[in-house]
């Protein structure tokens, strides 16, 4: 994405084949589980979403600046009707509400100046990012071998367990990967 009309032609490309799939590919013609949060065809509008806001990551911090707090409340907003509205045929698919409330905050995000965006704790997981993002998967399945389905009755807390030890175990191999290949590269440098 080295341009923002090629940005927004990959969005629709990825949002008409996340339709798709869940449409026609992802019923039970074809399989019989959900495989939604498992399939990168589902998950691809939202990777590309982050990509099309970061290049147009200056202009959304100038608004931010000037629209302050309120968009912070727009997102608990949109969050709250998230959960609280049924997904109807006025919105045309479950992909477009849950996009819209992640568009809002990703751009909250960007946008914040906001101190309790930027303190020790944000700028030690802010250094370690990518890497985080690169393993989350992988240490999702790591966390998937456990089967704590099986130990754990309640999906609800089940969720939170999982997600919980997916986050803490990708912090900690993020951080242990960047430090080793740090260490690495000054020693090839030196």
């Amino acid at each position: 994405m080295n341009s923002k009309k090629r940005a927004w032609f990959v969005l629709g490309i990825t949002i008409i084949i996340n339709i798709l799939c869940q449409e026609y590919f992802f019923t039970e013609q074809f399989i019989n589980f959900n495989p939604g949060r498992h399939n990168i065809l589902y998950s691809a509008p939202y990777f590309v979403i982050g990509g099309l806001l970061y290049l147009y990551r200056k202009e959304i911090h100038n608004w931010m600046n000037i629209i302050g707090g309120w968009m912070l409340l727009f997102c608990l907003v949109l969050n709250i009707g998230y959960f609280l509205l049924p997904i109807s045929d006025l919105l045309g698919h479950s992909l477009f509400p849950l996009l819209i409330v992640f568009t809002a905050y990703h751009m909250y995000a960007l946008g914040s100046d906001k101190k309790w965006l930027h303190n020790k704790i944000i700028d030690f997981l802010s250094g370690i990012s990518m890497e985080i993002y690169l393993c989350h998967m992988v240490m999702f399945r790591v966390v998937e071998r456990l089967h704590l389905e099986n130990y754990i009755s309640d999906s609800n807390l089940n969720y939170v367990v999982t997600s919980v030890l997916t986050i803490c175990l990708a912090i900690c191999f993020a951080y242990c990967v960047q430090r080793g290949l740090d260490k690495l590269l000054l020693k090839k440098i030196a």
